[in-house]
């Protein structure tokens, strides 16, 4: 029986900047951005550690990088409501690789207590999605086990390595196929 239902952030309840700003960068740098990422999701570096070495391989000021990452950044207030809707009858957490400071620029402390039982952020805890123990360790924090808990995430490897955890796992494309494939996997649980 699903009794928790835990999203991503990026590219489910907010748009996020990181394809935008990979797209602005050479296939020769597209490695080095990749790294760069991955070492601020995990928290290796700072948000400005991050930003300037963007700014450098995009050839872009710092300030244009943080202003890209304003105007990219976009929130879905249906699928927010989504997440409220099933607070109800579910156990509710944000999963997200993500770097140091970037949920607390979207979301206030107060709303994430309102959302969330728990965030679990890469960045603070040192591992990363695919990685099974994320979302072993996002699980054992809603105090429930990996099979009674439902993964929506928008990048397939996530999917998959919540399918490894143990875990229900739906692809999220859009908010309708989002809400209909949830509901059929809940049901289907049920059954």
């Amino acid at each position: 029986m699903i009794k928790g239902i835990i999203f991503d952030c990026y590219g489910v309840l907010v748009h996020g900047s990181l394809d935008y700003l990979r797209s602005l960068t050479s296939e020769n740098d597209r490695q080095a951005f990749n790294e760069l990422s991955h070492a601020s999701d995990r928290g290796y570096i700072s948000r400005t550690d991050y930003i300037l070495g963007v700014g450098k391989l995009i050839n872009r000021m710092p300030k244009d990088i943080e202003q890209v990452i304003t105007r990219q950044e976009v929130r879905s207030p249906e699928m927010l409501e989504f997440v409220t809707s099933l607070r109800a009858n579910y156990k509710t957490a944000m999963l997200s690789n993500v770097g140091r400071g970037s949920v607390e620029r979207l979301f206030g402390e107060e709303e994430l207590k309102n959302l969330f039982e728990v965030v679990v952020l890469s960045s603070e805890v040192g591992v990363t999605k695919p990685g099974v123990a994320i979302y072993q360790l996002t699980a054992s924090r809603l105090g429930l086990l990996p099979e009674e808990c439902l993964m929506i995430d928008d990048i397939a490897v996530n999917v998959e390595g919540a399918k490894a955890a143990g875990m229900q796992a739906v692809q999220f494309k859009d908010i309708q196929q989002c809400k209909q494939e949830v509901m059929v996997t809940v049901k289907e649980v049920y059954a």
